[in-house]
């Protein structure tokens, strides 16, 4: 073999060399890659969805090797790749920081999460972090068939739902979630109010009707007294204490007085607090706890929105203003046409139309905020703000005023209503109705 080839061997095993040298010094170094998580704050979701976050400090010296990153999330502490759900997000995209939204959250639930990176085929966590929704759990349901109604109204027989709106009837199914429509009712409504007594339904809207769902037919119940009648339907309110229906306010003018209707006799008398609490209020929401009536905001009978909280203890004939009603923010808010309904011995309302306090001052519309009422402290518990993720993936905050809600057993249902919003500078309203239908199931 001659030195000229001799030499090129040579060469060519000293650049192999050097090559393997460095691939050898190269695997190493990475070998001992340990990405540093950034710090991330965290708060408590006020919705039904979280953004899970995390960062990494040296992200642009290793983002070559990273080859998978995502998060490992589950409902008890000291989560492994074992006991969790685990989200993978694929090899890194140049960025600061990483997430994933988390949705259809359960109310009143702590979740545990990590973020993970992988380096050859090794992964690295992030410290636990955690977050807790809000009481309350939202879930979607079929929509309503029936096009958009605003300031419906609904009550329940025999395990049914029924929605009255202007003078179309709609029977819901909640064991198979369906819709059956009914035969038009006798009247017309206009933001009527309703009630349940003894596995009986009622509307009244000027008259007072009860539904027979055997024939599918309403039945008007007679008085003597004029005074409970014929007083339109705009706003009325209305709760039941003790198998007794308590009527009252509305623009048809009921006075200041509730009217005790009381369904075995079918007798009718004034459930005089002499006060002047209830303002005439139309729009109202109204709901019981226990032995007491409870009536919030609505438009007062000199045409404002108030926020004011009034208590009717009707075994004691007594009345008295509550803290008015407040946001999340601990604010007091104009609100009129709210989402509201009894359930398991609480009251619940919100949404509706008025106001809610921002960091820069009050939105003024629609609102989407829900609370449970605590009577005992006298205070708003904020419940999860309801959203929907439609088919694009977008997200959808459901602020709605003059929406319907049912009780129907001890399971609580809301929909339909309205987005409106008033643009103050062309003076115009502008009003898209709702036909999704939920279920709310508190904590």
């Amino acid at each position: 073999m001659s030195i000229f080839n001799m030499n090129k061997n040579f060469k060519v095993k000293l650049i192999l060399g050097i090559i393997l040298s460095i691939l050898a010094f190269s695997c190493k170094k990475n070998e001992n890659v340990i990405p540093t998580f950034a710090e991330i704050q965290i708060f408590d979701p006020p919705s039904t969805y979280m953004y899970l976050t995390a960062g990494l400090l040296d992200e642009e010296s290793i983002i070559h090797l990273i080859e998978d990153h995502g998060f490992i999330w589950a409902l008890s502490p000291n989560v492994t790749f074992e006991n969790a759900e685990i989200v993978r997000l694929g090899k890194r995209q140049p960025n600061t920081s990483f997430f994933f939204r988390l949705e259809n959250l359960k109310g009143n639930t702590t979740y545990y999460y990590k973020a993970f990176v992988q380096i050859n085929g090794q992964q690295y966590l992030d410290k636990e972090l955690t977050f807790t929704t809000r009481p309350g759990t939202w879930k979607k349901l079929s929509d309503f068939p029936g096009g958009g109604l605003v300031n419906a109204t609904g009550f329940s027989i025999n395990g049914r739902g029924y929605v009255v709106g202007e003078n179309k009837v709609w029977e819901y199914n909640p064991d198979n979630d369906s819709w059956i429509q009914k035969k038009d009712a006798p009247f017309t409504t206009e933001g009527p109010t309703s009630f349940s007594v003894s596995n009986e339904g009622y509307v009244y809207c000027s008259d007072l009707w009860k539904y027979l769902p055997q024939t599918d037919n309403w039945l008007k119940i007679p008085t003597s007294d004029d005074r409970f009648l014929s007083k339109g339907c705009g706003g009325v309110s209305s709760f039941v204490i003790d198998n007794k229906a308590y009527i009252g306010g509305g623009s048809g003018n009921f006075g200041e007085s509730w009217i005790e209707f009381e369904p075995i006799s079918r007798s009718w008398q004034v459930a005089d607090f002499n006060s002047h609490l209830a303002h005439n209020r139309s729009y109202a929401s109204s709901f019981a706890i226990g032995k007491k009536g409870y009536l919030v905001g609505g438009d007062t009978y000199i045409s404002r929105t108030d926020y004011s909280v009034a208590e009717f203890d009707f075994e004691n004939g007594t009345s008295r203003y509550r803290e008015p009603f407040k946001t999340d923010r601990g604010i007091g808010a104009l609100r009129k046409e709210m989402t509201y309904f009894s359930i398991n011995g609480q009251g619940f309302a919100g949404m509706g139309y008025g106001e809610r306090p921002t960091g820069i001052g009050f939105s003024i519309g629609s609102q989407s905020d829900f609370y449970r009422y605590d009577e005992i402290n006298d205070s708003w518990v904020p419940q999860p703000i309801h959203v929907h993720i439609n088919e694009n993936n977008e997200l959808k905050f459901l602020g709605r005023a003059g929406a319907v809600s049912i009780v129907i057993g001890n399971r609580a249902f809301i929909g339909l209503g309205e987005l409106r919003d008033f643009d103050s500078e062309t003076e115009t309203w502008t009003r898209t109705p709702y036909t999704d239908f939920w279920e709310f199931i508190p904590d």
